[in-house]
């Protein structure tokens, strides 16, 4: 038993480190690195759309988001773990049944929603599309009217930007593809869809789920239509940032969380010598 306690424990440092070094990756993409910087084509209309000043839906309020889905799947653990009150041995300590679920449960939506957003940087950064309002941002030093320019192709460092737009709105003007919004808010929708499928099973409450579902669907589209009409992003953005975001909440859920299937401890009394063993199994629910 003791040696399957030190399992546990090397495997819950394991998954910190995986945690801790994941922000650091995601720190690193979001303030160190540069997109790649490619040129443009004069005659490309699809990235002169204006830049809109108030997005429909800030990062802000994407995390905002996200954190509401986290809280209402940590509110759905301690509701559920009232329903046994059993608890683990981890070392010298008991850890409640209620910190198990959570931790379990949460803890791979924090890890997965934390990979969304890293891939979705690492193909940003690699790609370095140009968004839809760039030439707005920009303002290139360019006079497309000049017949010499039509249908021209100009690349780094034979334009410069002149707008008072600071370097920062520069480097965001390049990070088109994909769009994060959509990836992110598909993966945590999804996520949460899945969740409400394993915890409401009365079926009293099955119209309830279904409804919650269809709410949270229309929340995932309304917020990757948004960076569409915001020209943030162009259509194919969008679609393979929901792509990503729905790969990998898949993978988290079937594989990485194995959400449907509970882990439970269960005392079987040795009729022998009287002496309680507890054994670990894996139970659908």
């Amino acid at each position: 038993m003791m040696g399957l306690q030190k399992s546990k424990f090397v495997k819950i440092l394991v998954e910190i480190l995986c945690l801790i070094i994941l922000a650091a990756l995601l720190i690193l993409t979001n303030f160190y690195i540069d997109p790649h910087n490619r040129g443009f084509f004069c005659n490309d209309q699809t990235i002169m759309y204006p830049r809109i000043k108030k997005e429909i839906i800030s990062i802000l309020t994407l995390g905002i988001i996200a954190l509401i889905i986290l809280s209402l799947i940590i509110i759905g653990e301690i509701f559920h773990a009232r329903k046994t009150r059993s608890s683990q041995q981890l070392l010298t300590f008991k850890v409640p049944n209620w910190i198990t679920l959570i931790y379990h449960k949460a803890g791979t939506y924090l890890i997965g929603a934390i990979t969304t957003v890293l891939i979705g940087d690492v193909i940003k950064l690699t790609i370095g599309r140009l968004r839809p309002h760039f030439w707005d941002v920009c303002v290139p030093n360019i006079d497309c009217n000049l017949a010499t320019n039509l249908n021209r192709y100009f690349g780094p460092g034979e334009f410069a930007c002149t707008s008072n737009f600071t370097e920062n709105d520069f480097k965001n003007a390049r990070l088109s593809f994909p769009s994060s919004h959509s990836s992110v808010v598909t993966y945590c929708g999804v996520y949460f869809i899945c969740y409400l499928q394993l915890r409401i099973t009365s079926r009293n409450l099955k119209m309830l789920k279904y409804f919650l579902q269809f709410i949270i669907v229309s929340v995932i589209w309304f917020v990757s239509m948004t960076r569409i009409s915001d020209y943030f992003h162009h259509w194919s953005d969008v679609t393979v940032g929901m792509m990503i975001g729905l790969v990998n909440a898949l993978i988290t859920v079937f594989l990485i969380a194995d959400l449907f299937h509970e882990f439970q401890g269960y005392e079987i009394k040795n009729n022998r010598n009287d002496k309680t063993t507890k054994i670990d199994i894996h139970v659908a629910s």
